[in-house]
């Protein structure tokens, strides 16, 4: 559960993430995209504007190293390397090739609209090094070139912007793949976006449009509940719930989140206003034990972020509000 009123909130001059990005809980501030808070009472350290930087690759050492995400029809694809100051949110180096080619395509940064796959983008932090796509390993503090590895020893990357995800278990599987095991939430109870094999046919048809159902099972497979958003008179967004134990938590509006523009055509849709709330759901039980108002909306709220000791919100995409999770 959360507290029914947030304890501090803030609004953005601009929006608080772009690209694939959320905002995050780190132990002493809240960090977006970009804007930096203070995470104990919300009051802002610094609000930045950058040209290219748009996607956070990873944070450390009081640096965060960030690059360029851009999407074109079919492909997303990351380009540059950034450092920013965390403290202040200073752009601290700048680094995408060696040598001259390194300088012709620093260039491109100042030309709107542009990119380019000459320039080389950070994928994983590790010791105060930056690693890069191509191999080459970077000072995370001055972005200065250090050597370079074979691709093949690049470390692993976590996207740091999966935080705010799904739980991978708790995702829609892509074509060709099989539903992921169920999310085991208490001794005899496992939850899964799917309904078990045994009760399909006795329960409503699940739309992949249907972004917001859980079955509960027990450990021989038989229902022991389902939710569905629908059920409890509400609609969800593109990111509708997150889960950290021993609670679901949901964002959900009283409205349709979109509405056709013409009848004719129902899949060219338009964002439709409503009034978004926080629905805590017992994972244990499926029953909703909470339902707190967040506020109306033009366009959506969402969970950027969530640990065990808050949840924070987004309103439409510029509002923050920070909501302690009440122990149980």
């Amino acid at each position: 559960m959360i507290t029914d009123t947030p304890i501090w909130t803030c609004s953005a001059r601009h929006s608080l993430k772009r690209a694939y990005g959320h905002v995050a809980l780190m132990d002493q501030l809240v960090l977006g995209q970009w804007i930096c808070l203070n995470r104990c009472d919300g009051r802002l350290l610094w609000e930045r504007r950058f040209l290219r930087a748009d996607t956070i690759v990873g944070v450390a050492d009081d640096v965060i190293v960030a690059s360029e995400n851009r999407s074109d029809g079919p492909w997303t694809v990351d380009f540059g390397c950034y450092g920013i100051s965390l403290q202040t949110g200073e752009l601290l180096w700048v680094s995408h090739r060696n040598g001259i080619w390194g300088k012709i395509v620093r260039l491109f940064d100042y030309v709107p609209g542009f990119t380019n796959d000459l320039r080389d983008t950070a994928v994983a932090i590790r010791n105060g090094e930056v690693f890069c796509r191509s191999g080459r390993v970077l000072d995370i503090k001055t972005g200065k070139f250090l050597r370079r590895i074979r691709r093949a020893d690049i470390p692993s990357h976590i996207w740091w912007g999966h935080r705010r995800l799904l739980d991978s278990a708790l995702r829609f599987p892509r074509e060709g793949e099989s539903p992921p095991e169920p999310v085991r939430v208490a001794d005899d109870c496992y939850v899964s976006r799917f309904p078990p094999q045994g009760v399909q046919r006795k329960i409503e048809p699940l739309e992949e449009s249907d972004n917001a159902s859980l079955y509960g099972t027990a450990a021989d497979g038989t229902l022991k509940w389902q939710f569905r958003v629908s059920h409890a008179g509400y609609h969800s967004g593109s990111y509708p719930f997150r889960y950290l134990s021993p609670y679901f938590y949901f964002v959900v509006s009283d409205a349709p989140v979109t509405l056709p523009i013409r009848d004719d055509n129902p899949y060219v849709v338009r964002r439709n206003p409503g009034n978004w709330h926080a629905l805590t759901l017992d994972a244990r039980t499926g029953s909703v034990i909470q339902d707190v108002l967040l506020g109306h909306c033009e366009w959506e709220a969402c969970i950027e972020d969530l640990d065990d000791n808050a949840v924070l919100f987004s309103i439409d995409g510029r509002s923050l509000a920070y909501h302690p999770r009440i122990k149980s």
